[in-house]
This record gives structure tokens, C-alpha cells and sequence, in this order.
């Protein structure tokens, strides 16, 4: 297995971005970008480890780069949360890292990041825009808003700041302590097992989502009240402005973000292919995500 390549790139505008990179394919092709979720880091697409399935993961075509979003890991938070300035920070980080993405998968809370960005893609360049695969993505703040717990609660924390700063800050100390976010994070996978089947030991997928977990709450958790902003108020960019192709990738079992949000996005983009994962929950879904990334004939 090829490692992991880690480093921080300093921007044009004095911010600094983690990223996250392994090589793939022939010299020269594109890279697909990888946006990670609510709680996690640039290390989170890189979950699947040959220790923990049943067959090692397929290498794929391409280099696999991810970065941990602004106010993660090792990334300067935003000014303030908007998924235009959180664009212009990924694009910046793009360009320090001479990176120009085939692919930009967006997971959970990064599926309307990554729109956002593909989003500016378009409507700043004239050549082929990269294809966007959206992963269990978060969509309308609507349904945030009114979606069962946990997800309401997002809602919750936004309308309440001294609180929600408060939950912030302890939820970022007990997941940082492998003692508690170990057997958390096992009942979460066997509450999947079922979508998990190719995955021969849980406890090594464990490991490596509480290593992902630490990795992007190392700072101040800033990066986790932005997305609570970000995710439950109208966002300032619209997602008809995408143009490329296209790919909804979604469990049915998915508790964590419903099956509504897919249905949400397919009525925004039209275009888009809607692949149902059946018997997969959340996790589940992000680890599906490899597969469809490799095969997808819609990625140039």
C-alpha cells in the first residue's frame, strides 16, 4: 500500500491547510479530492485499510487527495462561516498544492462543501469541469432543521451560542480520549453491521475512525461550529450553478443523515444518477464510496 503523504500547505492569504495525499495510478492523472464530514479529517477516505476488510481496497486510478476543512486538524478556521469563503479556501489550498481534480467527492457535512466548490469550479473556468460524487451528503437546512436526533440538534446549537459552544468543547474532549471513543464508535459499526459485511474486523475500522477523529479535533473546534452554521442556515451559493456530472451515492439504512437529503439534492440537480445503497447505514456509505469512485463511467 502506497503511504500517506501529510503536510500543511501555507496559502497566498497567510492561512494554513492540512491535506492528506496518496499516489494512484499512472503519473499524471488527475487526482480526485476528498472532503470530509462532520468530526473528521483529512485522514477519514482513508478508512478501508487491507487490516480491516475481507479483500484489500482496489487501488485506484487516480492520486487521492483530501484536506481537513477549514477550522479541522491541521486548517485555519474561516472569518466567518460561508460556504463561498469555505470555496475560496479549498480552491486556494488546490492551487498551493498544484492540484487540479478529475473527481470531488464530498462525505456527510462535506457534501454541501464540496458542491460549494464545484459550484465556483464552474462558474470560474471554461474547461471541463471535475464530476462531484455527493456521499450521504447533508442537504437543505430545512431538513436539518426537522430531521429526527441526533441531526435536529444542529438546529439546536445554532440557535443556542453559549451552549453550543459549551457541547462543542466537550464533545471535542471526550472524543479525543480513545477510552471513550473507542466503544462508541464499535456500537455505531454494529449497529451497521449488516451494510459492514465485507469489513472483517470492526475494531480496526474502529481504530482508524477514532485516529481520524483526533487528527481533526486537535484544535479549538472551531471547524465543528462552523459546520453547525454552515449546515443549518441558507447557504450563499446555489447549487444549479453545477454543471459537471453528477453522482448521488446514498444508504437506505442510513441513520445518521435520511434518506430525504438524497432526495433533496436529486430535485436540485436533476441530472444527477441516484444510486440507493441498500442495507447501508452511514459508514457504511463512505466506505461503499471507493467502489463508485473507481467505476463511475461519469468521472472524466
Amino acid at each position: 500500500m502506497t503511504p500517506i503523504e501529510q503536510r500543511r500547505l501555507h496559502l497566498a492569504d497567510g492561512s494554513v491547510c492540512g491535506m492528506a495525499r496518496r499516489e494512484g495510478g499512472r503519473d499524471g492523472t488527475s487526482p480526485i479530492l476528498y472532503l470530509h464530514g462532520l468530526l473528521g479529517s483529512r485522514l477519514e477516505p482513508f478508512l478501508a485499510e487491507p487490516a480491516a476488510c475481507a479483500t484489500a481496497p482496489e487501488a485506484l486510478p487516480h492520486p487521492l487527495v483530501a484536506f481537513d476543512r477549514p477550522g479541522y486538524g491541521w486548517s485555519d478556521p474561516l472569518e466567518r462561516p460561508s460556504f463561498a469563503l469555505l470555496a475560496a479556501r479549498l480552491a486556494a489550498a488546490l492551487e498551493a498544492a498544484g492540484v487540479t481534480p478529475s473527481l470531488i467527492v464530498g462525505a456527510s457535512a462535506g457534501g454541501p462543501c464540496a458542491a460549494a466548490l464545484a459550484a465556483r469550479f464552474h462558474a470560474r473556468s471554461d474547461a471541463r469541469p471535475p464530476a462531484l460524487l455527493l456521499v450521504g451528503a447533508v442537504g437543505d437546512p430545512g431538513l436539518v432543521r426537522s430531521a429526527p436526533m441526533p441531526m435536529r440538534l444542529l438546529g439546536w446549537l445554532q440557535d443556542h451560542g453559549r451552549l453550543r459552544g459549551f457541547t462543542v468543547g466537550q464533545v471535542r474532549r471526550l472524543l479525543t480520549r480513545p477510552a471513550v471513543a473507542d466503544p462508541i464508535l464499535r456500537r455505531m459499526l454494529e449497529a451497521e453491521r449488516r451494510g459492514l459485511a465485507r469489513i472483517t474486523d470492526l475494531d480496526a475500522l474502529a481504530r482508524h475512525l477514532a485516529h481520524s477523529l483526533e487528527a481533526g479535533l486537535r484544535s479549538d473546534g472551531r471547524g465543528v461550529e462552523t459546520d453547525i452554521a454552515l449546515l443549518t442556515r441558507p447557504w450563499d451559493f446555489a447549487p444549479a450553478d453545477i454543471r459537471g456530472p453528477v453522482m448521488l451515492l446514498h444508504g437506505r439504512a442510513d441513520g445518521v443523515v435520511p434518506p430525504e437529503h438524497a432526495r433533496w439534492w436529486k430535485s436540485v440537480l436533476p441530472d444527477a444518477r441516484l444510486e440507493w445503497l441498500e442495507d447501508q447505514g452511514h459508514v457504511g456509505s463512505v466506505v461503499a464510496a471507493r467502489a463508485f469512485a473507481r467505476a463511475w463511467p461519469g468521472r472524466p
